[in-house]
């Protein structure tokens, strides 16, 4: 059995204590986390001081999600539909996720963007966009189907494929290459 912690304050809050972070590890010392759902980022937005706030928050999920020998975790790019946003939105969000990316690397972790509605990763464009710009091995998709409804871009066969074939590797708790990306 795997789970996914979200990040928030029911589970594993921003201000949490390493101490409480303990207490989490022992609770679930026989399932697997898979990933810490946090909602720290949205770098595409922010200035370079709040996004300095948001990689030091950043930071302290992936030393959390390495003690909890978690896969991943969740960092948005930003809150901007990928067809909305100019093109320095997507130079801040690139610059700050391959911040992330190393500091998640070097802590044995790996960065996980949500395809979510109204993101920059709202569409199979828009996240291999990021994906192509950040270019790092310590960053990867999560396929959440539910949300891909709910963008602008068809959701068709192709999509359905890929869910077909990444079902199987969420079975084996592995990433799966898909045309040269990784889905986390």
């Amino acid at each position: 059995m795997a789970i996914e912690l979200r990040g928030t304050n029911h589970q594993l809050p921003p201000t949490a204590k390493d101490s409480f972070v303990q207490q989490v590890a022992e609770v679930f010392s026989d399932i697997e986390i898979v990933n810490i759902a946090s909602h720290t980022g949205n770098f595409a937005l922010l200035d370079e001081d709040a996004a300095t706030s948001e990689r030091r928050l950043a930071h302290r999920y992936f030393r959390w999600a390495s003690n909890l020998n978690a896969q991943s975790v969740r960092i948005w790019p930003g809150w901007i539909s990928a067809q909305d946003a100019e093109p320095q939105h997507w130079d801040r969000a690139a610059r700050h996720l391959r911040w992330c990316a190393n500091a998640a690397r070097d802590l044995g972790v790996k960065v996980a963007i949500e395809m979510h509605h109204g993101t920059l990763a709202e569409s199979s464009h828009g996240a291999n966009r990021l994906l192509d710009t950040v270019d790092h091995e310590a960053i990867g998709l999560i396929l959440d189907p539910a949300n891909l409804l709910q963008t602008p871009e068809p959701f068709g066969a192709s999509a359905i494929a890929c869910l077909l074939y990444t079902s199987d590797a969420a079975d084996e708790r592995s990433s799966v290459d898909l045309g040269g990306r990784r889905i986390i």
